[in-house]
């Protein structure tokens, strides 16, 4: 019995072939965009979490505000050893230092500045599962000087030979001190699903650092391990007396426990290792994917249901020939899973061949053989038999039911449920389309905002190096150099460059009780010139603080708002002293400069002029109509300069840009599947009017003999058509307002939505549905009465 319903589906099937390929193609899409975006939340929700410990691993966050919320990712030394000594809930505890610049690293006659150069405890394999190829993990860490890469570290120093035992030479912190590293481990590449992440791992107890100072924010992180059967809760309830008991010095200190497992998903801190992801653009892409889908499975049930209306006379033949209605309901049935079996056939090889392009649209590296694992393909069948049981269950329950002297006599009329069912699913695909147009505009417009916004310095011409300890010493004969060509307008050095991290410090101001706390820039004179930031009060920075007068300081705007002041005279002359070490007078008043994303509050800052010995950055402004030969002079010069150290650099826009990669990727991945939910949308609404116009045949002939023209009958046909498009749009635009202006408060600065991108969605959604519907319109209307009246 089976196997002559598979054949009667097949023959019917291929007696429709556009109706065929208009439902397995529609379907096929909508499958594959849900199959894609599911391997993605799958990859987000994975991270941290191959780590045999993961469900009790914890990193400490640190705060310094008064409500206690974390704002740090970062913070002291001391805080891990003290926890497991406090609390005999912690198992294990390791640090992870963060050099905070790129580190030079040599061997032999290879040299390259490394970015994710990171020092730890050697128990940090006691707490993180990183595979080794060579070493020990209980030893690779036990001794200073000792560091473990990564397989493809090891690739590119030692192509051709054994790294075990080699030593690299390290200028970690850009200070000009080399140490001497030997190699005890080589570790497989780390997990893309990692929040960690690091090409080189050497013993914390290398560097000078003090490991038992609880005061200040470090660039050190620390994870702890708590005993299997531990309550967090009665952990952290312990944590107000331990940070009384060791930051007296800092009674605003505090620290709080964040799941391992929930960073990379739900935390912005200060300070992240790298770019966190967001749960916020999970949820985006979970209702992108079941939008998507809904429209597929909207046109392929009404376009079963519209055909199966022609198939009433069958009903009833086979009807009156002794067919039982269990056995149409099993005809109707298996002929809508075959189609979404078909659907889902060639789903599987569109996600193949997309994946790359998927890939690149989403920074991810997904392997298409994550596909056909055992969950994806179980989530696959069985949203092809769902489907299928669903589009099929109309013909089959319905039509199944009719009476054979009804159908037989071809007086069969759908009934006004069935067609208002079908006029609603119009409604709500085309509203889902609308809306994912309305949001693409929204979100490029928010985009566009970030790109022109002023930062407060001029980031499309400042080209960013790292400082070291030869050019520190040769640094005012290499600026020279470099600012007689046209092309360099002027350069500085500094401890710190926007986008690159930040160092809050404390600070007190003549006539104040209060100690504040600022962003610092350690600075030389030429900074705000450089940068083209506008002096709004006083005047430029100019004596060392390490000198016998003093320094002198420049307060951004943010600052003197901060201290109480709305004059920004006020603070000008009033010494200053940062954290008890450096002192001097305020000099002069700054613009606000953006030193993270947009989606971030501007700092209070603070500027003083400084040694060139405590700056890791060189900034060179470019003039911006010859940035190509301005670069090509730097390099020049630099090779003659510092032949031995690699000419690395970056531009500071670039390192803007990347901030906002994940937005930038949201509104791309929204645009392709904005533009895939309108294709698999019109394919549904030129089935429906080719169905239409099938419907209306003699009417239409009736109409021309008695004197329609043509135009009156294309709109007579596509007016209905566009009502119900309208509608779809009209519903679209809260659900639109009230999703993008949910994403638009995850920004501190944003736009504010206008009716622009709905008029503008609203019109090419009519566009493209008139462009749809006009060749099945026009096709009936031109169409000669006699043919469909002749057996009238």
């Amino acid at each position: 019995m089976l196997k002559n319903y598979l054949k009667i589906a097949f023959r019917n099937l291929n007696r429709s072939k556009g109706f065929t390929a208009i439902n397995v193609w529609g379907l096929a899409i909508g499958l594959a965009c849900c199959l894609l975006i599911f391997v993605y939340i799958q990859n987000e929700l994975s991270y941290d979490r191959f780590h045999k410990n993961a469900d009790h691993l914890y990193r400490v966050t640190f705060s310094t505000n008064e409500e206690g919320t974390p704002t740090n990712a970062n913070g002291s030394f001391a805080v891990g050893p003290a926890l497991k000594k406090d609390f005999p809930e912690v198992r294990e505890f390791s640090r992870l230092r963060k050099t905070g610049t790129q580190s030079l690293v040599r061997y032999n006659q290879k040299s390259f500045y490394e970015e994710r150069f990171f020092f730890a405890d050697s128990t940090v394999f006691d707490l993180f599962t990183f595979p080794f190829l060579r070493g020990d993990t209980g030893t690779a860490l036990s001794r200073p000087n000792t560091v473990v890469i990564t397989e493809q570290t090891a690739q590119k120093y030692f192509p051709n030979e054994d790294p075990m035992g080699k030593t690299l030479s390290v200028d970690a912190f850009g200070e000009g001190k080399v140490m001497e590293f030997e190699i005890t481990g080589v570790m497989r590449n780390l997990p893309q699903n990692s929040h960690i992440q690091f090409d080189f791992l050497a013993s914390l107890y290398s560097t000078d650092d003090n490991l038992d100072q609880f005061a200040g924010f470090q660039q050190v992180y620390t994870y702890i391990l708590i005993q299997e059967n531990a309550f967090t809760e009665i952990l952290k309830s312990g944590l107000l007396d331990f940070i009384h008991r060791n930051w007296t010095a800092d009674p605003w200190y505090t620290i709080g426990l964040q799941p391992m497992t929930d960073i990379h998903l739900h935390s912005r801190l200060r300070s992240e290792i790298q770019p966190n992801g967001n749960i916020r653009y999970v949820q985006i892409f979970s209702v992108i994917a079941i939008l998507v889908l809904v429209i597929a499975c909207i046109n392929f049930m009404n376009l079963m249901t519209a055909r199966s209306i022609k198939r009433a006379k069958e009903v009833g033949v086979r009807k009156a020939a002794g067919a039982q209605r269990r056995q149409l309901i099993y005809q109707f049935l298996t002929e809508s899973i075959v189609l979404s079996f078909i659907s889902g056939i060639l789903c599987v090889v569109m996600v193949d061949l997309f994946t790359p392009i998927f890939n690149n649209i989403t920074g991810k590296e997904i392997n298409a053989l994550s596909f056909f694992e055992p969950v994806s393909l179980s989530i696959l069948i069985g949203l092809i038999i769902a489907v299928g049981l669903l589009a099929g269950s109309y013909p089959a329950f319905i039509l199944s039911g009719f009476k054979p002297s009804t159908t037989l006599k071809g007086k069969l009329v759908e009934n006004g449920s069935g067609s208002f069912f079908r006029k609603g699913l119009v409604v709500f695909q085309f509203a889902i389309s609308m809306a994912l147009i309305a949001a693409t505009g929204i979100v490029y417009n928010q985009l566009n905002y970030i790109q022109t916004k002023d930062l407060g310095y001029a980031e499309d011409q400042i080209m960013i190096l790292s400082l070291n300890n030869d050019l520190r010493s040769q640094y005012s004969a290499f600026r020279n150099e470099l600012i007689q060509h046209s092309s360099v307008i002027n350069t500085t050095t500094s401890s710190l460059v926007p986008t690159m991290g930040t160092s809050h410090n404390g600070y007190t101001v003549e006539g104040l009780d209060q100690t504040f706390n600022f962003s610092t820039y350690f600075i030389d004179e030429h900074f705000a010139d450089a940068y083209g930031l506008k002096l709004l009060s006083g005047e430029n920075a100019r004596r060392d603080v390490l000198g016998d007068e003093g320094g002198d300081f420049l307060f951004s705007e943010e600052a003197v708002k901060e201290l109480g002041w709305d004059n920004l005279e006020e603070i000008l002359g009033r010494s200053v002293s940062y954290q008890n070490d450096a002192t001097g007078r305020v000099t002069g008043v700054v613009n606000d400069i953006h030193t993270y994303s947009l989606r971030d509050n501007i700092y209070a800052s603070a500027y003083f002029v400084t040694p060139i010995q405590y700056h890791k950055y060189l900034s060179v402004r470019l003039n911006p109509n010859n940035i190509s030969a301005g670069i090509q002079h730097i390099e020049t010069v630099w090779n003659e300069v510092l032949p031995g150290y690699p000419f690395d650099y970056f531009f500071l826009d670039d390192s803007f840009e990347q901030m906002h990669r994940s937005d930038t990727r949201l509104a791309e991945t929204i645009s392709w599947f904005a533009l895939l939910a309108i294709f698999v949308a019109c394919l549904g609404l030129f089935g429906l009017s080719a169905y239409a116009a099938e419907q209306r045949i003699k009417e239409i002939g009736i109409r021309k003999v008695l004197g329609a023209t043509v135009g009156s009958i294309i709109t007579l046909f596509s007016k209905d058509f566009i009502k119900l498009i309208i509608l779809g749009a009209i519903i679209a635009i809260p659900a639109a307002w009230y999703f993008t202006n949910n994403w638009l408060t995850g920004f501190a600065y944003r736009i504010e939505i206008e009716a622009t991108p709905f008029v503008l969605a609203a019109i090419v959604l009519l566009i493209i549905a008139l462009a749809t519907i006009s060749y099945n319109s026009i096709r009936a209307a031109v169409r000669n009465p006699v043919e469909s009246l002749r057996n009238e």
